[in-house]
């Protein structure tokens, strides 16, 4: 019989890890490949479609998604729904304090994108707004505008409303469903704020929201 050492058994198990990893990452990357062809595509499909077992791709699909590799978006067409666009450019004395105002709307749930430039000092946030009462309402809130420009740290700051989006035609939507907060990602009151009582529909994300965004 046989007797395997500590030695030798721990060199089988680092082997057998890197190989079964390698195999994991060669699935997944092949799975995200059907997911990207086809959004829609069902799990039994990819199986088929990459010779894989249906538990194969499943466990396969756990691993992306905690690993966040890929996410799960909601996307509306924004002709339909008449979204606008604010962009606002903020330039800062040093590179280091953007963070500070990239903090200030990663959370919210208006955001489009937000675009850094290292060369300029300089960060680009393209919130998004929509049509209320056959209104668009000027956003971020004034508190915000004046925090902002107020900002010792801030070299230039610019707002270009009301901007249209040529493309893409489809826009990711944040998660607007959790609407029981009372202060908004921004750290401001909907209640408090002047646009509100003067038609805002205020911030998706808390409980002073006054629609359905998809009440067309």
């Amino acid at each position: 019989m046989l007797i395997y050492n500590s030695e030798l058994n721990n060199f089988l198990k680092k082997n057998t890890t890197k190989k079964n990893n390698r195999e994991n990452n060669t699935t997944e990357k092949l799975v995200i490949q059907e997911l990207y062809r086809n959004p829609r595509i069902s799990i039994s499909t990819i199986a088929k479609s990459i010779g894989k077992t249906r538990q194969t791709v499943y466990n396969a699909l756990k691993r992306i998604f905690g690993k966040n590799k890929i996410d799960i978006t909601f996307s509306i067409n924004k002709n339909i729904y008449n979204i606008k666009f604010i962009v606002l450019k903020l330039k800062v004395k040093k590179q280091p304090d953007i963070k500070h105002f990239v903090n200030m709307f990663t959370n919210c749930p208006r955001i489009f994108s937000i675009l850094e430039f290292l060369s300029l000092n300089m960060i680009q946030i393209i919130i998004f707004i929509e049509n209320y009462n056959n209104n668009f309402i000027f956003c971020p809130c004034p508190k915000i505008i004046n925090e902002i420009h107020n900002d010792s740290r801030i070299a230039e700051f610019k707002i270009d409303p009301f901007c249209n989006l040529i493309s893409p035609k489809f826009i990711a939507m944040m998660n607007q469903n959790n609407k029981k907060y009372k202060i908004t990602p921004c750290k401001y009151s909907c209640s408090k704020c002047p646009n509100y009582s003067n038609g805002c529909p205020g911030c998706p994300g808390t409980i002073f929201y006054k629609k359905e965004f998809f009440a067309i």
